[in-house]
C-alpha cells in the first residue's frame, strides 16, 4: 500500500516493469504493477474477494485478473479510484 511498507499483498501472479529485478527491494511498488492475478480458491468466502479487490484498487494496481476455476469464469478489473474498479470486464 503506498504510503505503508508493511501493508503489503502478494498475488498469485504479478506482472510488472523488467526493471524490478535488479532493483535490491523485494517488493514492487503497486501502482507499478500493470496486472495482478488471483486465482479463488473453493473455500474463498465473497467478503474477502471484496476485502482484496478494494485493497489492490485503493493501492492503484492498474488491472487486476481474478480467476474462479471453480466456475471456470474470469474477470478483469481496470480503472482504479476510490476503493473500487471502475471498469469490469467478465468471461468464461
Amino acid at each position: 500500500m503506498p504510503g505503508d511498507p508493511d501493508d503489503y499483498a502478494i498475488p498469485f501472479l504479478t506482472i510488472g516493469p523488467r526493471s524490478f529485478k535488479d532493483e535490491d527491494g523485494w517488493l514492487l511498488d503497486a501502482d507499478a504493477v500493470e496486472l495482478a492475478v488471483e486465482v479463488i480458491s473453493p473455500n474463498e468466502r465473497l467478503k474477502g474477494m471484496n476485502e482484496k479487490t478494494a485493497w489492490c484498487a485503493a493501492a492503484r494496481v492498474a488491472r487486476l485478473l481474478q480467476i474462479d476455476p471453480c466456475t471456470g469464469t474470469w474477470s478483469l478489473l481496470t480503472r482504479p479510484g476510490e476503493g473500487e474498479y471502475k471498469a469490469v470486464v467478465h468471461g468464461k
